[in-house]
């Protein structure tokens, strides 16, 4: 997200307040799933596709949408995507394997239709958390 320009009060405050007045860049996100047997292929559709104002918005969305609790999640973002994951536990016999490794990747893309078919299938359609 980008402010474009911001209200006399989110200027007072800070560079990086804002607030429904202001005016904002809308950016779109990509969601896919992943866990011990699948990875995330290039060729894979999103479960879901994110209007929003920043990553923090989208990364609280994933959050309470897909985990039933908040505890024990490991959360990255970088400046083209982030990760939301159950904390994976090691194997015991195997040092190097994972137990339960399962999460959802977020991607930045700003290359998504504003309009898609709008089928009831997941990844089909935009969720605008703006």
């Amino acid at each position: 997200m980008a402010i474009i320009l911001q209200c006399e009060k989110c200027r007072q405050i800070s560079k990086k307040t804002y607030c429904g007045e202001c005016k904002k860049s809308i950016d779109y996100f990509e969601v896919f799933e992943y866990n011990n047997e699948t990875t995330v292929p290039e060729s894979r559709e999103p479960i879901e596709r994110i209007k929003a104002y920043t990553w923090s918005d989208v990364l609280n969305f994933v959050k309470n949408k897909y985990f039933k609790e908040n505890s024990d999640l490991n959360i990255n973002c970088e400046k083209d995507f982030a990760y939301i994951e159950k904390k994976a536990f090691r194997n015991a016999s195997n040092m190097n394997s994972m137990i339960d490794k399962s999460g959802y990747r977020i991607f930045l893309n700003k290359s998504i239709p504003t309009v898609l078919d709008n089928s009831s299938s997941s990844g089909k359609f935009i969720t605008d958390i703006t």
